[in-house]
């Protein structure tokens, strides 16, 4: 079975929390390609610990055509859910969609 490539938005405390140790227990069917968050060290450090790729740059990963899905760990969600829908990305956000 192919793995579900994936992109995280946010690298702060629900990813932290909970997606990341999430991505670890499900490593045998979702790979993290890349992590992005504004703050440089938050997405080195969450890359770091899934073997991804990390940016401070959104568009970095909704251009990369092998990633499969984003997941919107951040806390306002709206313009990134927009933006991920127009790079035909499936979507991950937990609610509100703000």
């Amino acid at each position: 079975m192919e793995k579900v490539r994936i992109g995280v938005i946010g690298a702060g405390g629900i990813f932290k929390g909970a997606h990341m140790p999430a991505y670890k227990e499900l490593s045998d069917v979702t790979q993290v390609v890349w992590v992005c968050d504004r703050d440089e060290e938050a997405a080195r450090r969450g890359a770091e610990s899934l073997g991804a790729r990390w940016t401070t740059r959104l568009e970095d990963v909704l251009e990369d055509d092998g990633i499969e899905a984003v997941d919107i760990c951040t806390p306002k969600h709206r313009e990134i859910i927009e933006a991920a829908a127009s790079a035909s990305k499936h979507i991950l956000c937990e609610k509100p969609l703000e």
